[in-house]
């Protein structure tokens, strides 16, 4: 499992880089500001008014602890499916993150999915509980991730647990939806030594996201 918890930093450190990249490229383009409100919209989305639904393009979106937010950012190499992935239980792994654009600080969501995707029964629901992440003899079926400026949020922390239904995968567009806790240490900068457990609820969860057949290495 410890060589697992490598995939999710190197994939938000990428999109971290290049939403920084990014950014600093817009701000030097353009120096109109916009505010930002709680309930955060996409322009790759649209939504229908007789029935409230949503439909997405290429994006993840979820409640974190209540607020909307909305993952449409994508970086080189962060949407995969490797069929040989010497790290991962099960030697499969489906990768999709995706970065807030326009945060003031890096905002990224991440999940992750050790299972054949080639074999995935549709539709499929994994679900990882607590005891499942305590148990060293168990491996967890999905990951979800989330970045908040230097605080990093993962479920399989202690007291973690997901739950992700995979709908469709059509020419390898994989989409659902997924809820869960999601645990993460706060660093007090002016006090290295003070590291408080924090701890976020992730809800109302969707993703439809592109993979490519590629090697993570």
């Amino acid at each position: 499992m410890n060589k697992i918890k490598l995939i999710i930093p190197a994939i938000i450190l990428g999109l971290v880089i290049s939403v920084a990249s990014c950014k600093k490229e817009t701000e030097e383009e353009d120096t109109t500001t916009s505010t930002e409100t709680s309930t955060e919209t996409s322009t790759g989305s649209t939504t229908s008014g007789t029935t409230g639904t949503t439909t997405l393009t290429d994006e993840i979106r979820a409640k974190i602890n209540g607020i909307e937010k909305t993952f449409t950012y994508s970086g080189t190499n962060t949407h995969h499916y490797d069929t040989d992935y010497p790290s991962s239980p099960t030697g499969k792994l489906i990768q999709a993150g995706k970065a807030k654009e326009g945060a003031t600080l890096p905002e990224v969501f991440a999940i992750d999915i050790f299972r054949d995707l080639d074999l995935m029964t549709i539709p499929t629901t994994y679900t990882v509980t607590p005891a499942d992440i305590e148990s060293t003899s168990i491996d967890a079926t999905v990951w979800l991730s989330y970045t908040s400026g230097t605080t990093i949020y993962l479920s399989e922390m202690p007291g973690g647990n997901v739950s992700l239904t995979v709908t469709s995968k059509t020419n390898d567009v994989i989409e659902g939806t997924f809820s869960g806790k999601l645990f993460g240490n706060i660093i007090d900068l002016s006090n290295p030594f003070n590291i408080v457990m924090d701890s976020i609820t992730v809800t109302d969860g969707q993703f439809k996201v592109q993979l490519v057949r590629e090697s993570v290495d």
